[in-house]
């Protein structure tokens, strides 16, 4: 698991995506590697293209105490943002709304994780279907829960 996370690490720097935004209302997925703060420049830049439109922040997070703790070692974080009718996003609580996806070495071991799955998720969490608290959702009882919305 060591050397799983260690290529995953490389892989997640050589594409530069440990944080990278998103629009989720576009047909294709395309990263947008951009500060905050671009962003909040671009979308204030031109409100009315973006206003009435969601946004999302991924983070992926490698943590190898994770190994030595018998905890999480990977997390995907996702928060979405609604763009209001003059750019700004994250003016209050109810404009936002995120995930935090925690993997333990068994579930990757089970399931490694494939960066296609970025999209699926952004999207589940875009129209709400499964969120959570600050502190996350191991990703086992995230699939369970998902079951279960799908029956």
């Amino acid at each position: 698991m060591d050397q799983y996370l260690d290529k995953l690490k490389i892989e997640i720097e050589k594409k530069n995506i440990k944080s990278f935004w998103a629009f989720c209302d576009l047909d294709d997925f395309k990263i947008i590697k951009k500060t905050k703060k671009e962003i909040i420049e671009k979308l204030k830049k031109n409100p009315k293209k973006y206003s009435d439109r969601n946004i999302a922040n991924v983070q992926l997070i490698i943590s190898k105490s994770g190994l030595k703790d018998n905890d999480w070692v990977f997390s995907i974080k996702i928060k979405i943002y609604e763009i209001n009718e003059d750019g700004l996003i994250n003016q209050s609580s109810g404009d936002s709304w995120e995930l935090s996806l925690k993997y333990t070495a068994n579930n990757l071991t089970s399931k490694p994780f494939k960066f296609e799955d970025i999209e699926k998720l952004v999207d589940i969490v875009n129209d709400k279907i499964l969120l959570s608290s600050f502190d996350g959702i191991y990703y086992d009882q995230f699939i369970k829960k998902l079951k279960k919305i799908k029956n």
